[in-house]
């Protein structure tokens, strides 16, 4: 076993796994689809020492870019590129792996850096979930008003459709219906939540963007 380990390629592991996991009943695959993956990016500050880390005049550094899985509380995949580099160009890196396995029904969660239709779209062509930030002032085609529980912190729940362009006026790839739901945050601030999840409940969509500070501590950590 020893020997078939180191010489065959890790390519003959993960083909035998998704062929045994395609054998599973309807409710064990589910669960294995249900991981929540959190998204985000930190910066480490360098000194003079590493002048090829040159981000501005009086910063140097790097950005580790973070996939961490809420559920087992650690870090599944990192990348260290140089501060320079845009949050979405590394996001491509980390998911979705669409031709490493990603898992289908598996939930992303990020903040602003990551607001972009076509990372958004490709997440929900691949069968994942993603709740994400919307901008104050991006539009929404609303289609649905959903009622809204009474005792929570939701404002509003509604279903809708972002706009036809973006920036370029290029085509918006995301053309799927999806859900806004406003959250009162503990400090007063109102936020836009957008998901691709239409059927959970609005206070567990919510919850689901609060889990995002586990990452920030972690980082900060």
């Amino acid at each position: 076993m020893a020997d078939a380990n180191k010489k065959r390629p890790a390519e003959v592991f993960t083909g035998l796994f998704f062929a045994l996991v395609d054998k599973l009943d309807r409710k064990l695959k589910r669960n294995l689809g249900e991981g929540v993956y959190l998204i985000d990016s930190t910066l480490i500050k360098l000194n003079e020492l590493s002048p090829w880390a040159r981000f501005s005049t009086d910063l140097l550094g790097v950005k580790a870019h973070i996939v961490y899985d809420a559920k087992a509380a650690r870090p599944t995949f990192f990348s260290i590129m140089p501060a320079r580099t845009n949050d979405i160009t590394a996001a491509w890196d980390m998911v979705p792996r669409l031709d490493r396995g990603i898992d289908p029904g598996a939930t992303y969660v990020f903040d602003l850096g990551y607001y972009h239709y076509r990372y958004w779209a490709a997440l929900d062509e691949a069968g994942c979930r993603f709740v994400a930030r919307l901008t104050s002032n991006t539009p929404l085609r609303i289609i649905r008003e959903r009622k809204v529980p009474k005792g929570t912190n939701v404002l509003s729940d509604r279903i809708g459709f972002l706009p036809e362009r973006h920036a370029g006026n290029r085509h918006n790839p995301m053309d799927q219906a999806v859900r806004e739901v406003r959250v009162l945050l503990d400090t007063g601030k109102e936020i836009r939540v957008v998901t691709n999840y239409l059927d959970a409940p609005a206070s567990e969509i919510a919850a689901l963007y609060k889990s995002r500070w586990t990452i920030e501590l972690f980082s900060v950590g």
